[in-house]
């Protein structure tokens, strides 16, 4: 059926159709090539070798755009902190040159570093290509210990001390500034001493600091920094974080009195025990048991200091379950001296009083 001059001219323009169409499919995929092209680096990475943390590093990316249409940089970014990327702009026209500026700030960091950073373009399959730069850091100062860990620290506690050892590569490096996040902490320069680069892995001067916990803290875990910053720029500044736990040195138990399956109006007598964990002498000034309502309980107390225990008291309770059926609650406030600071203990006292 398709025999015949009169088939012939569709079979042409259908064969014209096809090369023009192919043509077409040609020119787009060169164009889709040139365009994924995108952006080609003369190098993607680069080494500054052996470095001190005491300053920024600084290298520049130079690239082309070897597609045939702009190109377009949308986002630059890199996986760490410590390293910045940035461009001179964000379009570059067919065969135009360009850099890419990436700073490592090494403060900090120490031994073998690689990081890298992403150039994202709007290239087919939005193109992400990315370069490294690496280094191996030394640092400038040292801190043995590295924390300040004071452990347990009771409240009221007046002050301890802790010593660091900073070691500086400089032999004249010199300390401009010293100071803490919190007014708990404080610390000050003990000695310094010039060490042999051949026996302390090239670090030229060692500084003793006496790191010093002051007053009172409040019961929990607590955190805080100690910044000492040198003079000039051949030092970096020096973290040094302050760790301890407060807790309450003075204890009491039972922690709760419960007076229950008593009738109304019957005599019960209680004892609490108060002693001082940290086995430091303390001294119970008064005893008082008070409604909620803050009204006292007519209830006789009476405290002792326990035989051979110079850390422990014994409180006594005695009175009767209160003249009425159902619950009832009170506190027994226990008022402690400890080294000139006074601290006020609350224990609670419950229970349901039957009917007579």
């Amino acid at each position: 059926m398709f025999a015949g001059k009169g088939n012939a001219l569709p079979r042409a323009a259908l064969f014209g159709l096809l090369v023009w169409v192919s043509a077409l499919l040609v020119g787009c995929s060169k164009r889709d090539r040139d365009h994924q092209a995108g952006l080609r680096f003369a190098s993607s990475s680069y080494d500054f070798g052996a470095v001190v943390d005491s300053a920024p590093l600084e290298h520049e990316f130079v690239f082309r755009n070897t597609s045939s249409t702009t190109l377009r940089i949308v986002k630059i970014f890199a996986t760490c902190g410590c390293t910045v990327a940035s461009s001179e702009k964000d379009s570059y026209a067919p065969d135009e040159e360009g850099c890419i500026n990436v700073k490592l700030y090494p403060n900090g960091l120490s031994g073998p570093q690689e990081k890298r950073a992403y150039i994202q373009t709007d290239a087919a399959g939005r193109q992400v290509v990315s370069v490294c730069i690496s280094a191996t850091v030394t640092p400038s100062a040292t801190v043995t210990p590295a924390v300040a860990d004071f452990g347990e620290v009771a409240n009221g506690l007046v002050e301890r001390r802790r010593v660091v050892e900073i070691r500086t590569l400089a032999e004249d490096a010199t300390i401009a500034e010293i100071r803490s996040r919190t007014p708990h902490c404080s610390a000050a320069v003990l000695s310094r001493s010039v060490l042999r680069a051949e026996e302390s892995g090239g670090y030229r001067q060692a500084i003793l600091l006496e790191v010093r916990l002051h007053g009172s803290v409040e019961p929990g875990r607590f955190g805080d920094e100690v910044l000492v910053r040198f003079a000039g720029t051949s030092t970096r500044t020096l973290k040094i974080p302050v760790l301890l736990r407060c807790i309450e040195s003075i204890s009491v138990e039972p922690k709760c009195v419960v007076v229950n399956g008593e009738s109304s109006e019957a005599a019960f007598d209680r004892s609490i025990r108060v002693t001082d964990r940290l086995g430091q002498a303390f001294t119970v000034r008064g005893v008082a048991v008070v409604a909620m309502d803050g009204e006292e309980a007519a209830w006789p107390v009476r405290w002792e200091k326990e035989a051979g225990e110079p850390c422990a008291y014994t409180i006594m309770i005695t009175g009767l379950v209160p003249a009425r059926s159902g619950a009832f609650r009170y506190l027994v406030k226990i008022l402690t001296e400890k080294g000139g600071q006074e601290q006020t203990l609350s224990v609670p006292l419950f229970g349901t009083a039957g009917r007579t």
